[in-house]
């Protein structure tokens, strides 16, 4: 198994106490954020109980009275955002504007242990049950927390035996979210890489990142009700642009990027209601 060179965690130490905020999760209660809009004033005859947008000059037909439930970190808080939109989610407002809710769970620094914890929170279980979609950023945090407990003596084994363990957590966290609504379409988010930008001389860190990655496509892909959403190729040519002052969250034109995707595998995995005209 490779060794992560040895003087990796003078880059991590710095790049974690420096570029990343300290984050307080610990926060036990919890308050949705609820918005509910209101109806669209297009008239739409082709689909009854439906609302017409237009993304990247096509126009897509979505049903009416969406409900989306987004769970997870501080990507789906909306950190980094300088327009203080939060992030993807508010994105996702501005675009599906008919009669849409999007309940916002997102709690920055939170981990998939965390997450599976608040699953069982009654608000979070109600919204659930009304969901027809339910979006989740989640990972990111279990990768740094190695980081952060090892840095002196980073060892990749570390991070595949945490992997590991995220893979069962993120099974029961798709498992939860059905046994609350078998009806809804989870979508993972994946997370993007801003590491080999900053530390291109570490191959490792790249490695890591891609079993991450490869990982939890795997395990949404095991499951015929959820879909894997990646957000790295959209930041393949230079990242830098579309990181806020952290070098970690995105920006605002970041999260424009990333809720565009959510938007693209939303129409293309949820068939047949959700048509192109």
């Amino acid at each position: 198994m490779i060794t992560i060179i040895k003087n990796i965690f003078i880059y991590i130490s710095i790049f974690i106490f420096i570029f990343i905020p300290t984050i307080d999760a610990s926060n036990e209660n919890i308050d949705p954020f609820l918005k509910q809009y209101q109806a669209h004033n297009k008239q739409v005859d082709k689909i009854n109980h439906s609302f017409l947008t237009e993304i990247d000059n096509e126009v897509y037909f979505f049903p009416n009275d969406l409900n989306i439930v987004s769970l997870g970190d501080s990507l789906t808080q909306g950190v980094g955002d300088e327009s203080d939109n939060e992030g993807y989610v508010g994105l996702l407002e501005a675009d599906l504007d008919n009669n849409l809710i999007i309940e916002n769970y997102g709690i920055a620094g939170y981990r998939s242990d965390q997450l599976l914890e608040l699953l069982d929170d009654p608000n979070v279980v109600a919204s659930l049950t009304k969901a027809d979609i339910v979006l989740i950023t989640i990972g990111a945090n279990d990768m740094l927390k190695v980081f952060k407990r090892d840095f002196s003596n980073l060892k990749t084994q570390a991070f595949l035996t945490e992997l590991k363990q995220f893979e069962n957590r993120l099974k029961d966290i798709f498992t939860t979210i059905h046994q609350a609504n078998a009806n809804s379409n989870i979508y993972l988010i994946g997370f993007y890489d801003p590491f080999s930008t900053y530390f291109p001389e570490i191959d490792e860190l790249s490695y890591i990142y891609n079993e991450w990655t490869d990982k939890s496509k795997i395990v949404a892909d095991s499951f015929d009700y959820t879909h894997f959403i990646p957000t790295n190729e959209l930041f393949k040519e230079d990242i830098k642009p579309f990181l806020a002052d952290d070098n970690f969250h995105p920006n605002h034109a970041g999260y424009q990027k990333i809720s565009s995707q959510i938007i693209n595998y939303i129409k293309l995995g949820t068939g047949d209601a959700y048509e192109r005209d």
